[in-house]
């Protein structure tokens, strides 16, 4: 993680000013409820750690936005939000006892201090910051949450997204983000959740632990996975031999969502997401998806590819090269 030493930091609302912070110092103070830190003010880290490039982005651009550069990973962490408080409770109690079963590690466990849970799982710093580890992040927890059935924020995966500060106070509930042992998942219902959340909980982090070799071949696994979506999505944009189709498990989704396997559902959206998003143009989506479904009715390649073309031309809007 010193590689990766930078962080930011929001007291109050979430549009407030970012902070450049010690991603490590920020974190230690909120974890110990430490009074310097104010724990009874909403506030909220980055989700993922930065290399003093990051510091260099934020000074020129007077923002967070556009950084497009390495990051770091000192955690794999889990947002699970619902409505439902007990159906949060069950998803949290299921998620945290396999990643903790799977891992054999020390992973932290919060109530947020309003609807959900967060997990965590600290990756005892052997990631190597790149501009891409935040997606990896995102494909591998997506993959591991979808193990158990569990559904998770997939859009918390920004390189700059924020991740609610330890014993800060949520606006709203006036409710504190606690740690929570696994044996209160076990035995506590929600209410008594929400009992413990009156104040902070002061904890130490688990910074220290080597990384589970799990987790290793896990995170590489996911790495490879993420290389091969972007090397399709190189190869759709040159015009490579895939021939604009989209992948097998996006058909699946968007023709016949309940033959999706249960268990597969949220790598399934995920995918089918990265998959369409991919393609760098209307057209090429277009084409992209009525291609397979036109060669199923019995036309031509060739027809195929005609009357998409004539269709795409003639939806456009006027002034555009459509129909007038």
């Amino acid at each position: 993680m010193t590689t990766a030493p930078i962080g930011f930091r929001v007291v109050g609302a979430t549009e407030n000013r970012r902070e450049v912070v010690s991603y490590r110092k920020a974190m230690l103070a909120y974890c110990h409820a430490d009074p310097a830190v104010q724990p009874a003010l909403p506030a909220f880290l980055s989700a993922f750690a930065f290399p003093v490039a990051f510091r260099d982005h934020v000074a020129a651009t007077g923002s967070t936005r556009a950084y497009a550069g390495p990051v770091g990973v000192p955690a794999l962490n889990f947002d699970l939000d619902r409505t439902d408080p007990a159906a949060a409770l069950s998803d949290a109690r299921r998620l945290s006892y396999y990643l903790a079963d799977r891992y054999a590690c020390d992973i932290v466990v919060a109530f947020s201090g309003g609807k959900g849970y967060h997990v965590s799982v600290p990756t005892g710093g052997f990631i190597a910051p790149s501009p891409a580890a935040h997606r990896v992040a995102g494909a591998l927890a997506v993959r591991l949450a979808g193990e158990v059935g569990v559904d998770i924020d997939t859009g918390f995966y920004d390189a700059v997204r924020l991740w609610r500060a330890p014993n800060s106070r949520h606006s709203r509930s006036g409710l504190h983000k606690v740690r929570l042992d696994l044996d209160d998942l076990l035995y506590l219902d929600p209410a008594g959740v929400r009992r413990l959340a009156v104040d902070p909980i002061p904890y130490d982090p688990p910074f220290a632990q080597a990384p589970p070799l799990r987790l290793v071949d896990d995170w590489r696994e996911a790495a490879r996975q993420v290389d091969r979506d972007d090397q399709a999505r190189c190869e759709r944009h040159a015009g490579a031999p895939r021939g604009g189709r989209i992948n097998p498990s996006t058909r699946l989704l968007l023709t016949d969502p309940t033959a999706v396997a249960v268990g597969e559902r949220h790598k399934v959206v995920f995918s089918a997401a990265a998959d369409l998003a991919g393609f760098g143009t209307v057209e090429a989506l277009v084409a992209a998806l009525v291609t397979d479904p036109a060669l199923d009715t019995g036309l031509p390649p060739g027809e195929v590819a005609r009357q998409i073309a004539c269709g795409i031309h003639h939806g456009r809007p006027p002034g555009e090269g459509g129909a007038v």
